[in-house]
């Protein structure tokens, strides 16, 4: 977020396109081919484009005179996806007022959608930025070397793992793990994360020492080990 915020200040809006991408990927659990310009020139799963964002007011009756980045609610419809279902609507609230530190969807999507109106176009992809005073798509591997770049910053001690290992598909991946860890049941995962089934525990990753110590910890406590690897 910090980059972030230099970033918009700077009007650099490349680097602010890379973190508002990379931001929604997570809190949205976006696929790749959702919020980047892939390989594939016939996905199954359709990319977000400006209108597929919204913004929902609660209790306002002069919403039309309120600025996005103060709305409740910021909503993505996503048109179509390789599990089938179309024009399927995920909500995420805005995070609590005052901490410009959280990751607030409302405000990273009110920034995203700012700058691509100011672009003049009809209704583009969300990765669309400008570089100079060209447009410009973002690709998958263009994020996906910021996003180790990110990583590399903070140090393969803090994320447990090295950052060569991340791909644009990551953020999904982190979203599955992070839900897991807070307790969320596979209910919810599956339904905020777009899962059909529990497929998405294959994503589960446990990085750290302590965890490792807590799994080995409960194993060995259990009675009559023995008998149970007979």
């Amino acid at each position: 977020m910090d980059i972030w915020e230099e970033a918009k200040q700077s009007d650099q809006q490349y680097t602010a396109a890379m973190c508002e991408l990379t931001c929604l990927a997570l809190l949205l659990a976006l696929r790749s081919v959702e919020y980047t310009k892939t390989k594939d020139d016939s996905p199954k799963t359709e990319r977000l484009k400006r209108n597929d964002i919204s913004f929902k007011f609660v209790g306002r009756k002069d919403r039309f005179n309120i600025i996005r980045e103060h709305a409740n609610f910021v909503l993505f419809t996503f048109r179509q996806q390789k599990n089938g279902i179309r024009n399927q609507t995920i909500s995420r609230p805005r995070a609590n007022k005052g901490d410009k530190t959280k990751i607030c969807p409302v405000r990273l999507a009110s920034s995203l959608i700012t700058r691509l109106d100011s672009y003049g176009l009809e209704n583009p992809y969300i990765n669309m930025t400008k570089i100079g005073s060209k447009l410009h798509e973002i690709k998958y591997q263009e994020i996906q070397k910021f996003q180790r770049t990110v990583a590399e910053q903070l140090g393969e001690d803090i994320i447990g793992f090295s950052p060569q290992r991340i791909g644009t598909h990551s953020m999904r991946v982190t979203f599955a793990t992070f839900l897991y860890n807070q307790g969320l049941s596979d209910t919810i995962i599956m339904t905020e994360g777009r899962w059909q089934s529990t497929a998405f525990l294959r994503y589960i990753r446990s990085n750290t020492s302590q965890e490792t110590y807590n799994v080995t910890e409960a194993i060995s406590s259990m009675n009559n080990l023995s008998i149970i690897l007979k």
